[in-house]
């Protein structure tokens, strides 16, 4: 506890003359670094090096410390915390934890890319083809840094991808009857105008988050609406041929 903090008085005066007692402890602690120097530059040093063994502390004995004590089980103190930097940790815990729920919705896509087109190693690669839109998505985006909101981009995309898949693959085979210098610009034509329009009125629809005032509504909005687009341009520059 703070060196401050003075126990409430147990003489029955106060809430405990009125039958309350306190459960509830609230603390503000508060880390000073020294970052004096000769020099701006000095200064400008010891401030990013201040910051890297703030978050080296909270990442290494705080926040494991205070997982070990916040599960309640067989305990009368259950802590309750907050602060930038924990709540970012808990942000990556969360995600780490639903990362298993990603891999599986990818198993059960690729499984259904299996099942229409019937061959592993083209399924493999659509779904390859899917997911390298969100690297070139990111490169493109100018920000510095996506929100944990854009993590989002990897379930949706996955399954606008493979919706647009499933379509070539439909026109491909109706279109089987047709010679192979023939077939090609057919289902570009019939395939890649039907899936152009979807993608352009899916990406409009994402692109219309940039009018919000929430920052990262627009990131994400601006980073969904570019995966959406070059998901269409790789699919159409690999698939058909």
């Amino acid at each position: 506890l703070p060196s401050s903090y003075v126990p409430p008085p147990r003489d029955g005066t106060g809430l405990e003359a009125q039958g309350k007692v306190p459960t509830v402890l609230r603390s503000r602690f508060w880390f000073a670094f020294d970052v004096t120097g000769t020099s701006q530059g000095e200064i400008t040093g010891k401030v990013e090096q201040a910051k890297i063994d703030w978050q080296k502390f909270v990442a290494t004995e705080l926040y494991p410390y205070l997982l070990l004590n916040s599960d309640g089980i067989n305990k009368k103190v259950y802590p309750r915390y907050a602060g930038d930097f924990l709540t970012s940790l808990e942000l990556l815990d969360t995600l780490q934890s639903d990362l298993l729920f990603a891999l599986g919705s990818v198993a059960f896509v690729l499984l259904c890319l299996w099942f229409q087109l019937q061959a592993v190693w083209l399924s493999f690669v659509s779904l390859f083809i899917i997911l390298l839109s969100l690297p070139i998505a990111y490169v493109l985006t100018p920000a510095e840094k996506l929100t944990v909101t854009s993590f989002l981009a990897l379930f949706l995309i996955v399954g606008i991808g493979s919706d647009t898949v499933f379509v070539y693959a439909d026109i491909w085979e109706q279109e089987a009857h047709l010679p192979m210098e023939e077939r090609i610009p057919t289902v570009l034509m019939s395939a890649g105008v039907n899936c152009l329009a979807t993608s352009l009125t899916t990406s409009a629809s994402f692109l219309a988050n940039l009018a919000s005032v929430l920052q990262p509504l627009r990131e994400f909005g601006f980073f969904m609406g570019l995966c959406v687009l070059w998901c269409f341009v790789l699919i159409t520059l690999y698939l058909p041929p």
